[in-house]
């Protein structure tokens, strides 16, 4: 191609009057003309500039301002903006991520990447700062992070089904301490990252049920009803009996027999009087015979 002095150059049908400003090109670079095919039409007055030395391909759009840059290992990067005052929008990777940022040229921040397997990563803070703060997964799970950058930890989980999951604990160390329930139950847990067990059952009547033991060993010790009374239990794990019962008023109930055939025996009130119920069921129980 064969730049004219007449500042014209002849591209099939389409004319450009505006020709690069050579001034602005070092030995190290070459201007040529947009590829067949290009997004910005040659009548857009779009150029092209290479920087020899690095392989980078510099695109201009019509007022002289930058719009692309392609580097040689796949990477991309967008701009937007008047020359001289263009800013970075979008970077694209040649692992198929891609990222997006905002912000004045030069203090462009990232606020979203997008990865080939679909998950959209969030990020919050000015420039070189940037934290990552939520990541949607394609499967539909959402997870909430918190702390600066680096170390940011995981403090919630949504999955689809509705269930909210809430952690504590340094980056790598989270635990889950909560479980919210789309019925409205609440799970509560203790222990470290990957032996949590479950605590408490609170259920969206009110009630709730107190656990011990390891992690997949928890075992039902009490349940506390919305009306105030109390039940105690003991027994092995799916083998818990009923042993006792309290009431707002005071009453203690005591009770016998395996899971599911627990009987009362013995009732103590406020006042001090002491019922033997079992006694009193033998003796009905021999009048009968």
């Amino acid at each position: 191609m064969v730049i004219n002095t007449d500042a014209e150059i002849k591209i099939g049908i389409n004319t450009v009057h505006m020709l690069p400003n050579l001034s602005n090109i070092g030995r190290n670079q070459l201007w040529r003309a947009p590829p067949h095919g290009s997004p910005f039409p040659v009548s857009f007055g779009y150029r092209q500039v290479v920087d020899v030395s690095s392989g980078a391909v510099y695109e201009y759009g019509r007022g002289d301002n930058l719009v692309r840059i392609k580097f040689p290992d796949g990477m991309t990067k967008y701009y937007e903006g008047d020359a001289g005052h263009e800013r970075v929008v979008r970077a694209e990777f040649s692992d198929g991520m891609s990222v997006n940022y905002e912000g004045n040229g030069g203090q462009e921040r990232m606020v979203r990447a997008e990865s080939l397997d679909g998950t959209v990563t969030e990020y919050e803070g000015d420039m070189g700062q940037e934290r990552m703060v939520r990541a949607d997964f394609l499967e539909g799970t959402i997870v909430d992070y918190d702390g600066d950058r680096g170390q940011e930890r995981m403090v919630r989980m949504e999955v689809l089904d509705g269930t909210i999951e809430y952690y504590e604990g340094s980056r790598g160390q989270e635990r889950m301490v909560n479980a919210e329930f789309p019925n409205g139950g609440l799970h509560s847990y203790r222990g470290e990252r990957g032996q949590e067990h479950k605590a408490s059952v609170t259920y969206a009547n009110g009630m709730v049920e107190i656990y011990d033991g390891d992690r997949g060993q928890e075992r039902l010790v009490r349940k506390e009803y919305p009306n105030g009374v109390w039940e105690y239990y003991d027994g092995e794990r799916e083998n818990e009996r009923l042993v006792g019962r309290t009431r707002p008023d005071g009453t203690m109930t005591n009770y016998k027999g395996k899971r599911g055939q627990e009987h009362a025996v013995r009732r103590l009130r406020p006042d001090g009087t002491v019922e033997e119920l079992e006694r009193r069921l033998k003796h009905a129980r021999s009048s009968i015979d």
